[in-house]
């Protein structure tokens, strides 16, 4: 487990790595799933809160979300890939990490309304879960 200091020195990195990204003259806010606290939303994208699942049991814990937003499939990867392995997380696949015996998968899609938007889906469960 990431200990309370270092996940704070680790948020606060991601927020400086971000702020530093942002183009100028464009306000960007860092927010964090519900679900999953220590996971920042990207920019661009709103989380849908109604359709998020939180369960924990003796294995771990189980949570699934879903934000969507007028953004690109690759600027979704792009953003993970360069800001999960500052808050620890092992980027060991195409749409998959790991963390602390935890597996966090995220996979991004055109939305279902058939309308420009993506939607981006976040499964977290525990490594040993089949």
């Amino acid at each position: 487990m990431i200990s309370i200091r270092l996940r704070s020195v680790l948020y606060a990195v991601v927020i400086v790595v971000l702020a530093v990204a942002a183009r100028p003259g464009m306000a960007q806010e860092l927010s964090f799933l519900s679900g999953i606290d220590d996971l920042p939303l990207m920019p661009g994208l709103l989380e849908q809160t109604d359709l998020t699942l939180v369960f924990d049991s003796a294995e771990g814990r189980y949570v699934e979300a879903y934000a969507t937003g007028n953004v690109t499939e690759l600027t979704v990867s792009q953003f993970y890939q360069q800001s999960l392995p500052q808050l620890g997380w092992l980027h060991d696949g195409l749409v998959t990490y790991q963390r602390d015996g935890e597996i966090l998968i995220i996979l991004s899609s055109p939305s279902p309304d058939g309308s420009s938007a993506t939607t981006v889906r976040f499964a977290l469960s525990p490594q040993n879960s089949n």
